[in-house]
C-alpha cells in the first residue's frame, strides 16, 4: 500500500512539473508587436537654391521665399514673395560701344495651387507635383546711353500664367525640391521706348517666368 501511495504521489508531481514548463514555454515565445506612425508635415518653407547662387556670381539674378501649406493629402496652396534683377547688359547693336548700361529689375509676388496625385505613401507636401501658378511683377527699366546719359528710367508692370512640375523630397524637416515650368506673360511696354538702342528693345521677358530652380527648405 505504501509503494502505490509513492507511485502516486510521484506521478501527479511529474505532471505538475511538466504543466509549469510548457506554462514558462509559452510566455517565453510571446511576439509584442508595435506600430509606428511616421509625422505628417503641413507646412514648407523654401528658397530657390539657384538664385541664392546667381547673387553670388551673377549680375543677372532673382530670389524668392516661397510658404506653402497642404490642404488634405493631395492639394496644396502657395504664396511667394521674390526681387532680383532680370536682365543686365552693356554694350550696343554695333557691338563696339560699351558706355552703354541696361538694366531690368524689381520685385514680384506668385501664387500657386498644386496637386500631389500619385503618392500613396507620401502625402502633401511631399512627392510627385504639377501645379498652375500666376505671377506679377512691378520693375524698373533704365538704360543709359553711350554719352552716359540716362535715356530710358521707367517704371512697368507684368505678369504671367504658367504650369510646373516638381518633385518635393527630404527626411525629417529638411525639403529638396527640382522643378520645371513656364508661363505665357504680358507686359505694359517692357522694352519699347524709342530711346533704348535695338539691342535692348526685344527684352527677353520670359527669363521672368520661366522655372528652373532647384529650391531648399523646411517641412514642418
Amino acid at each position: 500500500m505504501r509503494l502505490l501511495l509513492l507511485i502516486t504521489v510521484s506521478l501527479f508531481s511529474s505532471l505538475n512539473l511538466r504543466a509549469q514548463d510548457t506554462t514558462v514555454v509559452e510566455t517565453t515565445h510571446q511576439v509584442i508587436t508595435t506600430t509606428t506612425v511616421s509625422k505628417i508635415y503641413r507646412n514648407a518653407i523654401s528658397t530657390n537654391g539657384i538664385g541664392v547662387l546667381g547673387l553670388i556670381v551673377s549680375p543677372v539674378h532673382r530670389n524668392d521665399l516661397t510658404y506653402e501649406r497642404a490642404i488634405g493629402t493631395m492639394f496644396s496652396v502657395s504664396a511667394d514673395i521674390e526681387g532680383g534683377v532680370y536682365s543686365s547688359g552693356g554694350g550696343s547693336s554695333q557691338g563696339a560701344n560699351t558706355a552703354e548700361k541696361y538694366k531690368l529689375g524689381g520685385w514680384g509676388f506668385g501664387i500657386e495651387g498644386r496637386i500631389y496625385p500619385t503618392e500613396k505613401k507620401k502625402v502633401a507636401p511631399r512627392g510627385f507635383f504639377t501645379g498652375l501658378y500666376y505671377k506679377h511683377f512691378f520693375l524698373n527699366e533704365s538704360f543709359i546711353n553711350k554719352y552716359n546719359v540716362t535715356a530710358v528710367d521707367e517704371k512697368h508692370q507684368a505678369w504671367g500664367v504658367g504650369l510646373d512640375l516638381g518633385y518635393k523630397l527630404g527626411k525629417d524637416n529638411f525639403m529638396f525640391e527640382p522643378i520645371v515650368g513656364y508661363a505665357m506673360n504680358w507686359n505694359d511696354g517692357v522694352g519699347t521706348n524709342k530711346n533704348l538702342d535695338p539691342f535692348y528693345a526685344d527684352s527677353e521677358m520670359w527669363t521672368m517666368f520661366l522655372r528652373v530652380e532647384a529650391r531648399l527648405g523646411v517641412v514642418f
